[in-house]
């Protein structure tokens, strides 16, 4: 994650739609590269702008021109330390207590309106269209502390699961993203960047 100077968290689809931008120049460009239709990138731009609280892109004739703060967010490079799955989870308490009632039927933790393209939320939209949250949360790590307190179930990525956590059923499918560490170009060869990207990512890769 890179933390913005509003302490907004930007994560991997804020990084991939302000690259699509800058590379295709107009939103129809942007919406091929990533495969949406041309109001999800104007609305995901509004909705990144506003938490920023910074401009990122500059209407023009010609299209969409990147704002100094869009292109050095552009020029990142890193390291892909693998794809990351999703499982909808509970505690084993929870599980134990809810077992017969089906997944639309549980109380729901999800990422609230800062995170409103996760993949986990597009699944049960995609899925379970009925389901009222009965909590929500800005990062992925309070819906698994949640979760593992025993409040309800949410989808989480593997990374996250541990003996706290119990899936009830298969990866979602068609959901996975990556896992990223990102620096920027000028850094890459920096000996304290190395050190630090190979150390986490052996960590990382050490989970289960």
């Amino acid at each position: 994650m890179l933390n913005a100077a509003t302490h907004y968290q930007l994560d991997y689809p804020d990084l991939s739609l302000i690259l699509a931008l800058v590379r295709g120049g107009t939103l129809a460009r942007a919406a091929a590269l990533l495969r949406v239709d041309v109001s999800t990138v104007f609305r995901a731009v509004r909705r990144l702008e506003a938490a920023l609280g910074q401009t990122l892109f500059e209407k023009c004739r010609a299209g969409y021109l990147p704002t100094n703060l869009a292109s050095n967010l552009a020029h990142l490079v890193g390291r892909c330390l693998g794809a990351v799955a999703y499982q909808v989870c509970a505690s084993p308490t929870y599980a134990h207590q809810h077992a017969a009632r089906s997944l639309a039927d549980l109380a729901w933790i999800a990422p609230d309106d800062f995170l409103p393209d996760h993949p986990t939320v597009s699944w049960r939209r995609e899925h379970l269209p009925g389901v009222r949250r009965s909590y929500r949360c800005n990062s992925m790590l309070s819906v698994t502390e949640l979760v593992r307190a025993g409040l309800g179930v949410a989808a989480l990525p593997d990374f996250l699961l541990d003996d706290g956590l119990q899936p009830l059923g298969p990866a979602l499918a068609g959901h996975d993203t990556a896992l990223w560490l990102l620096t920027r170009p000028d850094c890459r060869a920096l000996r304290s960047v190395v050190t630090l990207f190979d150390e986490l990512g052996r960590h990382v890769q050490m989970k289960p």
